[in-house]
């Protein structure tokens, strides 16, 4: 086996994974959000997170930074991995009363 050198991927194709990415973590952070029940608004209140962000991260064109991903996963009441699961892909009807936020950290 020669030693060659590992040639780097086409970029267009690094763009495209981490897009994907992002929009299945932004769907997950949706599906969390309905699913208790909460508004953008109501997430942005409790950790300082605008609901521009909010809606820029679950819409993918935000990156998540990890200290936020972390505030995210504490408002929503779930470890900050499981924002990095797989969406379930249905869309859930928020229930008929909101659980309280957690206070802010």
């Amino acid at each position: 086996m020669p030693d060659e050198p590992i040639s780097p991927p086409p970029e267009d194709l690094l763009e495209r994974v981490e897009q994907a990415f992002m929009r299945r973590i932004g769907a997950r952070i949706r599906e969390l959000r309905l699913a208790r029940g909460f508004t953008q608004a109501d997430l942005s209140k409790v950790h300082g997170i605008t609901t521009q962000y909010i809606s820029q991260a679950e819409n993918g064109a935000e990156s998540l930074s990890a200290p936020s991903a972390v505030r995210i996963a504490v408002a929503l009441g779930v470890e900050p991995y499981e924002l990095y699961l797989e969406p379930s892909g249905e869309d859930p009807e928020p229930p008929k009363r909101k659980k309280p936020l957690p206070p802010p950290l």
